[in-house]
This record gives C-alpha cells, sequence and structure tokens, in this order.
C-alpha cells in the first residue's frame, strides 16, 4: 500500500508542477481573450481590461494553491505513513484545493 500513497503524491506534485506551468501565461498576460483558455467567467469577457485583470488574479490564485497540492505530494517520502487508509484518503482528494482558488477568484471578478 505504500506504493500507491507515493504513486498518488507523485501525480499530485505532477498536477501541481502542471498548473503552475498553465498558469504561469495568465499571470503573465500573454493568453488573449478566448473562450478556450484562460479565467473564463462572465465577467472575463466584458471587457480586455477586465479579461487581463481577472486571468492575472485568478492565473496567481492557481499557483499559489499548486504550492500546498506539491507539498501534501512531497509528503509521503518524508513523512511516517501511520494511518495509511487516511494518507491515501487525503492525497486522493486533495486536488480538489484548487476549488479554493477557483473560488476566489470567481468573487473577485464579480466585485472588479
Amino acid at each position: 500500500m505504500a506504493l500507491s500513497i507515493k504513486i498518488i503524491g507523485v501525480s499530485n506534485i505532477m498536477v501541481g508542477l502542471l498548473t503552475i506551468i498553465i498558469s504561469f501565461p495568465l499571470v503573465a498576460n500573454k493568453v488573449p481573450m478566448n473562450r478556450i483558455y484562460g479565467i473564463r467567467f462572465e465577467q472575463s469577457f466584458e471587457s480586455q481590461e477586465k479579461w487581463v485583470e481577472i486571468n492575472r488574479y485568478g492565473g496567481s490564485q492557481m499557483m499559489g494553491w499548486s504550492i500546498p497540492l506539491i507539498l501534501l505530494g512531497v509528503a509521503p517520502f518524508f513523512l511516517p505513513l501511520a494511518r495509511r487508509s487516511l494518507w491515501i484518503a487525503v492525497l486522493f482528494l486533495a486536488p480538489l484545493i484548487y476549488l479554493i482558488p477557483v473560488l476566489i477568484s470567481y468573487f473577485y471578478a464579480k466585485h472588479l
């Protein structure tokens, strides 16, 4: 079972790193307004300025919340795994952490 915990941990590390890579162009304002890639709330399409601001903010939130996911992915390699089933549940559900920056970005866009 320790191998499965480590596989899930590596998966979380990879998801976190991929999210940082995907979010970087948003923060750097390299993504023009489109319907495929970016923080696409209704408010994002009201103007170019709002698109830039919402995507910069949302991208930075996604990058910031990737750090705890990466740390959770690294944890099984260094911490004792006394309660393996609890660790599996935590690591398996860890990507749900991205609901936090999505909600933060949504409320930011609503009040912009």
